[in-house]
Formats: C-alpha cells, structure tokens, sequence
C-alpha cells in the first residue's frame, strides 16, 4: 500500500511537515523550505476566516447554503483593508519565481 505522500506526489501535489524526532529527514526544494517558513501567515488567514468571518458553520440545511456561506466568508475577506499576505513576484530575466 502505497503512503499518503506517495500517492500525492504521484498526482503532482508535494506534501510539506514538521521533521519530527522519529522522522527522516528530506530535502525540500528552495521554494517548497520558504513556503514552510510562512505557516505562521497562513494560520492566521485560517483564524480570520474562521473566528471573524465564520465559515466554519458545519450545520447547513443544503450544499447550496453550504456554499454561500463559503463564497461570502471569501468575498468578505477579499475586500479586507489589511489582510496578511504573502509577496510573490516573477522575475521574467530569469524565468524565477520570488518570495520576499
């Protein structure tokens, strides 16, 4: 039986953890290392999502409802003045794309 990050490799999707003490350890791409450096950011974007936005409801009546409440939590964010963020940008030169 083949294991979770096998199978998802083998779709193309790269599985990122924490190294813990029973671990192997494993070379991450430079890309793959910078974006594991910003979890902190992600989390917090889950936090508002959830906590302020309130996407999390697990008791829709419908998968439409489910839905709009999915849609609108996003839209609402969107439009949020000081939402955090991660800064890529591409440098076509050299074909590579930078995280500052």
């Amino acid at each position: 039986m083949l294991r979770l990050s096998e199978k998802l490799l083998s779709k193309g999707i790269h599985l990122i953890t924490k190294l813990r003490k029973n671990m192997k350890g494993k070379l991450l791409s430079v890309f793959d290392y910078i974006l594991s450096t910003k979890r902190a950011l992600v989390e917090s974007v889950n936090s508002i999502l959830k906590e302020q936005l309130k996407i999390d409801h697990t008791r829709h009546r419908s998968p439409i409802n489910f839905i709009a409440n999915l849609l609108s939590g996003l839209v609402a964010y969107h439009f949020r003045e000081n939402k955090p963020k991660i800064d890529l940008s591409f440098d076509s030169k050299k074909g590579i794309l930078l995280v500052v």
